[in-house]
């Protein structure tokens, strides 16, 4: 194969987007649909194929280079659809991409970026909010708990989880359960 795609978004556009490939697969998701993509003929091929099926109602923010393309399309700055393409097999975690569809604002130029690149955004790496209050997603209270915070009260005064309403503080422990058990088992 020359050419490798990913194409998530709002159902109808990514069924008709994904019908001049070769190869294609639908996966189900929670905020649209996704197809894996594949075909012999070259990635600068397949991107002019595919701008040629583009609703012309919608705005297309671009990316190319000899290995990557990306195309983000967007209705009144909301995404409509993403394909992302290569001249690689890659992989792309399919949450990343429901998640950005499952609000209603705008993407933020971090998660364009992360698009046009194929890389999953700092937000989305750093996990689901935990601490709601203050903003405290995951990946950091992990971190801290690995640093030493084993207590509620030690997260609290670290990062602040968990010392406004103390709805997250159930969580918390969880979370120092996990990763102490994780840990004593290494």
């Amino acid at each position: 194969m020359a050419s490798y795609g990913v194409i998530f978004g709002d159902p109808s556009y990514v069924s008709t987007l994904g019908e001049p490939w070769h190869y294609w697969l639908k996966i189900p998701a929670e905020n649209g649909a996704m197809m894996d993509l594949a075909d012999p003929r070259p990635l600068d091929e397949m991107t002019a194929s595919l701008l040629c099926n583009i609703n012309t109602h919608l705005h297309c923010t671009t990316y190319q280079s000899s290995e990557k393309a990306t195309l983000v399309l967007m209705r009144e700055e909301q995404p409509v659809a993403v394909i992302l393409l290569s001249a690689m097999p890659f992989d792309v975690p399919l949450a990343w991409l429901d998640a950005m569809f499952a609000g209603t604002t705008a993407l933020s130029a971090e998660q364009l970026h992360g698009l046009l690149h194929h890389r999953p955004d700092d937000v989305f790496l750093s996990g689901p909010v935990v601490c709601s209050c203050y903003s405290i997603r995951e990946l950091p209270i992990k971190n801290a708990i690995r640093d030493g915070c084993d207590s509620v009260s030690k997260l609290g005064r670290s990062l602040k989880c968990g010392t406004n309403c103390g709805s997250c503080k159930t969580e918390l422990s969880r979370l120092i359960e996990a990763e102490t058990r994780a840990v004593t088992t290494a």
